[in-house]
This record gives C-alpha cells, sequence and structure tokens, in this order.
C-alpha cells in the first residue's frame, strides 16, 4: 500500500457521502506498499442510540482499469462468502463496489487489523498452506477467468531484453532454467489448475500472533497452477536466515496444505522445478524493475524495486537441493 494520489479532508468526506457508514471520524494515508494509493478511513454512527466506530480501506488503483476489476471484486466476494479470511468490498448506496475518485476507479473495504509475519511460526505456515488449500478448493467455482501473464512466454522475453544487464553466470543461469522450464512445458505440465493469489507473500497476510486475520491483494491473481501458488508462498514463508529453505518449515506448509487438497501423482513428480520456477519468475520481475522498468520521478515508486539477489540466491539454492511432497 502506499499514496500516490493525495486527498485531503474535504475528499473523503464527499467519497463517504456514497456509502451508509455515518460521518468521518479520521483519516491517514498508508505509506506502505507498491502499487495502489490507500488510506485508513474511520467513521462514526449512531445505532440504537449508540455510536458506532467502523474502521476501512480505501483503495485508489493506480494502473487497474474499472472494467478489469470486476475480477478481484467478485474473486473476493467469493472466497468472503466461504468463511475464508479475504475482505469483502463495501457496497455504495447504489448498490455498486466501485466509484470513481480524481479519474481512477476506487473502492472501499473493512480494515483488517494485524501484522505481516517477519519470522513465521510452524503453526502460521500451516494455516496457510490450509488456507491457500480452502481457497484453491472454493476458486475451482469461479466463473470468471484471467490470462497469467507470468509464464514461460513472459519468461522468456523478459529474459531476452535482460541479456545486457546480467553477469556471465547469471546468463548461464537463467539460460539453464528456462530450458528446463521448456522442456517442461511442452508437455504441458499436466497439473491441477484453479484461481490462484498468485503472490501470497508474507506482507500480504495479517495475523496476531497465530491467528490468520485476513490474506490481502488479490491483485496478481489468474487461472493457474494450484502447486504454482503453493510454491511461490513456500519460497517467500519457509527460509532461514541466509535464505535457504528450512526444511522444517515446508513440510509443515505443504502437509497442512495436502491434508486439504491431495497433491496428484503429477504434482509431486513436478514440485522440485515448480519451486524453481516461482523462484526464477520472482528474480526476472525483479530484475525488470530494476535494469528495464525503474522506477523515475515520473511514474514515482508505483512498483517497489525489491532486491533481485534475494531469489537469485533462493533459485542457485533450489539447483542443488531437491525437495519433494
Amino acid at each position: 500500500m502506499s499514496v500516490f494520489t493525495p486527498l485531503d479532508k474535504s475528499q473523503i468526506q464527499a467519497i463517504l457521502k456514497q456509502y451508509d457508514l455515518g460521518s468521518l471520524m479520521s483519516f491517514q494515508g498508508v505509506e506502505e506498499g507498491v502499487e495502489n494509493s490507500n488510506f485508513f478511513v474511520s467513521t462514526i454512527s449512531e445505532v440504537s442510540s449508540k455510536n458506532i466506530v467502523d474502521e476501512h480501506v480505501l483503495t485508489l488503483f493506480e494502473n487497474l482499469k474499472k472494467n478489469e476489476l470486476d475480477y478481484f471484486i467478485d474473486l473476493q466476494n467469493l472466497l468472503s462468502k466461504h468463511d475464508l479470511p479475504v475482505p469483502r468490498p463495501v457496497k455504495t448506496k447504489q448498490g455498486g463496489y466501485l466509484i470513481e475518485v480524481k479519474d481512477k476507479p476506487a473502492l472501499l473495504a473493512p480494515r483488517i487489523r494485524g501484522k505481516h509475519p517477519v519470522t513465521p511460526t510452524l503453526k502460521q505456515c500451516e494455516i496457510i498452506g490450509e488456507t491457500l488449500a480452502k481457497m484453491h478448493i472454493v476458486s475451482e467455482k469461479f466463473l470468471l477467468s484471467r490470462e497469467h501473464v507470468h509464464d514461460i512466454k513472459w519468461m522468456a522475453v523478459a529474459s531476452h531484453r535482460l541479456q545486457d544487464f546480467l553477469e556471465p553466470h547469471e546468463k548461464l543461469l537463467m539460460d539453464n532454467e528456462l530450458q528446463l522450464f521448456r522442456s517442461y512445458d511442452r508437455l504441458g505440465f499436466k497439473l491441477p489448475s484453479a484461481t490462484i493469489h498468485g503472490d501470497l507473500f508474507r506482507d500480504n497476510t495479517l495475523f496476531s500472533g497465530n491467528s490468520l486475520n485476513g490474506i490481502l491483494d488479490f491483485y496478481s491473481a489468474s487461472n493457474y497452477y494450484c502447486s504454482f501458488d503453493l510454491a511461490v508462498t513456500v519460497n517467500d514463508w519457509c527460509n532461514d536466515p541466509n535464505g535457504d529453505i528450512n526444511e522444517t518449515a515446508m513440510q509443515t506448509l505443504v502437509d497442512s496444505y495436502g491434508r486439504v487438497r491431495p497433491f496428484t501423482q503429477s504434482e509431486k513428480e513436478v514440485w522440485p522445478v515448480m519451486l524453481r520456477y516461482a523462484a526464477c519468475r520472482f528474480w526476472l520481475s525483479r530484475l525488470m524493475t530494476r535494469h528495464i522498468n525503474p522506477p523515475s520521478s515520473k511514474k514515482e515508486v508505483l512498483v517497489m524495486a525489491k532486491d533481485p539477489v534475494e531469489y537469485e540466491k533462493r533459485l542457485l539454492h533450489l539447483t542443488d537441493n531437491s525437495y519433494h511432497l
């Protein structure tokens, strides 16, 4: 979350007139995050002679267009309806979800309290694995679809564009990995698919102790392999301080996932490759941000520049170590 489009008190008050939420009590911009402008908004209303204070998050979408957002709103509504810890957008007085603020689509959702895990406990790993499996099962019922853009074709294009910025050892690693992925892709992978989160890093969750309060940021969701989504999650959640895979944490997470949604034989066979595939995808995207699409004074930091070395090291570790479901 961050603030790229500032709003003042009168503008927030005008926005709240479109909702049945009472009057503005306080608001503040949210400075952390990467792609959209976000504000914490507190409202107060009188119900049965009692003052009720509610907390919400107002999001202005800096890149996504209105016609793209129905997919994400419907997905969050579906998951929330099935008792998954996903914030459900607030309806306006007109019965819709999206409004327009400074020529940008925006929506309001309940604020979820909690903290992003820094060093996840085994219990947190267990909970996130179980919850991800439930999300995949529920999302099989989702009627809308969205193409997964960071596939092998994207990887090949990104790799080509990065050639002038890479050291020889980085080029060799990338070429070898792409060759491996293509060999599996030609066979179609033959893996179960669903609507995936696509970016279930620790900073897209909120916990109170070992209780999962919320899963956030579904704007990388798409139709793709369930095991890819799981691999993305494992690569971020299950690491030692030096960045290597913590086998105990990984086993805890994947076992809890598998108890809810059992793995197919093909998923078990491809798992070591899928871990590398997920690591390579984020290594490439971070390299692209650093070298091809760096933040500029015009764009500011619409995509936060995270360190690609973290995922290069992760990928190297995974090429030297093979993990199995």
